[in-house]
């Protein structure tokens, strides 16, 4: 399970810095969408702009084989 990392640019225009988030996801007892084995689920983040219908994906996480109870951290 491994975390990536990227430098993420403040979102709504008041500074042009940067900001470290790190995000951690779990889930618990998922449905079981494969036939033949069990899930291989991931997770996206995405962010909002205040006053913004429009979502712009920040990461992804990898995708974990065969579980129905992922713990994964995502570090965009």
């Amino acid at each position: 399970m491994g975390t990536r990392r990227h430098d993420v640019p403040s979102v709504g225009g008041a500074s042009a810095g940067m900001t470290r988030i790190v995000v951690h996801i779990a889930g618990e007892r998922l449905a079981d969408r494969d036939v033949l084995s069990k899930s291989d689920p991931f997770a996206v983040l995405y962010i909002r702009a205040a006053r913004q219908s429009r979502y712009t994906e920040l990461g992804r996480t990898e995708t974990l084989k065969d579980t129905v109870n992922p713990r994964v951290g995502l570090c965009p």
